[in-house]
């Protein structure tokens, strides 16, 4: 688990993901243009938060998560010490995985 520290966000994010069916690949530019969709990245993963934003339910207000749109967003949630439900929380929100460079 690369970017996954034990007991972090992330690897609560890679073994709820695991067995669930194949989430579609992202790369980081598709992430960036996309028009449609609010989507963030988080690790390995991507999230769509449009709804989130939309019904501005994040606790911090839209702006915290509007900021990140399109872009990384993974050292910002980790720093921000999320609570273990608001962790699981934003499990619900990954469409996909980062297609990562080889």
């Amino acid at each position: 688990m690369d970017l996954v520290k034990s007991n972090s966000y992330l690897s609560v994010m890679e073994d709820n993901n695991s067995d669930k069916k194949q989430l579609r690949l992202f790369t980081r530019d598709e992430v960036n243009q996309e028009k449609e969709r609010a989507l963030v990245i988080v690790g390995k993963f991507v999230l769509d938060v449009t709804d989130f934003i939309r019904n501005s339910l994040h606790p911090g207000g839209s702006d915290v998560l509007a900021q990140f749109i399109g872009l990384d967003a993974t050292g910002a949630f980790e720093a921000m010490g999320h609570s273990m439900r608001a962790k699981q929380q934003a499990l619900q929100f990954v469409v996909g995985k980062i297609l990562e460079k080889s």
